[in-house]
């Protein structure tokens, strides 16, 4: 599919993975809605935009955890005239402690994001795509969801959801001409940290990524139609490595590493 000149909206677009990932597509030249909650973050990376790609930058400030959300956002870039061909799901966060330490308001909050709004989203413009010209879905897994990851408990649990959710629909929706791709980075220098509340770990500083590789890693291999890519080969290596193990072992090795961080 031709995506010069078509449109991709962006969720989490404010920082990181979501950011660089609208960049990248702006490079390749697509117009681009930024959705975050952060206003001014979402006008600079606008403004960014037009100045070094000539492309159209829409944003739209609103919170995916709100009802109704998903619907309300199609309503929105249709009545602006935007047809969205590639839906970006990267919003979402994580939560680093023991699962019973944590506060329930905020596992509601991480499910409400990390797997409800993606879900309803890849529903509401999947099915604008699938009755039309077809289209691209990128969502934004994790190589967490691939394993039990202690310490990460619900957050990894989410990515699971993704993961699988992602690789079954693309068999859904390939004969109508829309491509899923899960993208599963592992440990990328973003704002991820500061949200989870967790330090650096020698894993992390071993096997981290920039945001902009991994961004180009994730268009890439949705542009060449692929069900699912691992960010990085040191992740590639990893998951191959750990599923040497049974899955009670896996998360035994990773509670090793991530207890007391």
């Amino acid at each position: 599919m031709k995506i010069i000149d078509q449109w991709a909206l962006v969720t989490g677009a404010s920082s990181g993975i979501g950011a660089d990932i609208a960049r990248e597509l702006a490079r390749r030249g697509m117009n681009v809605v930024l959705v975050a909650r952060r206003q001014d973050r979402l006008d600079e990376l606008a403004i960014e935009l037009r100045r070094d790609h000539s492309v159209q930058a829409d944003t739209d400030a609103c919170d995916l955890q709100d009802e109704g959300a998903a619907a309300a956002l199609l309503q929105r870039t249709q009545a602006r005239g935007r047809h969205i061909h590639v839906l970006v799901n990267n919003a979402g966060f994580g939560l680093h402690g023991n699962f019973i330490d944590q506060d329930t308001a905020d596992l509601r909050q991480l499910i409400q994001v990390n797997v409800i709004a993606l879900m309803e989203l890849t529903h509401a413009f999947g099915k604008v795509m699938a009755e039309h010209d077809g289209g691209y879905i990128l969502q934004v897994a994790s190589i967490a969801g691939v394993n039990p990851l202690p310490s990460y408990a619900a957050y990894a649990a989410t990515k699971a959801f993704v993961l699988s959710l992602s690789e079954a629909i693309a068999h859904e929706l390939g004969d109508r001409k829309v491509a899923v791709t899960a993208l599963l980075p592992g440990v990328t220098w973003t704002e991820f940290f500061d949200v989870s509340g967790q330090k650096p770990t020698t894993y992390s500083r071993i096997f981290g990524m920039s945001s902009p590789d991994v961004a180009r890693v994730g268009v890439k291999a949705l542009l060449a139609e692929r069900h699912s890519v691992i960010a990085g080969w040191r992740n590639w290596f990893a998951i191959g490595l750990a599923r040497v193990f049974p899955r009670h072992v896996r998360a035994w090795l990773t509670w090793q590493v991530n207890k007391n961080r």
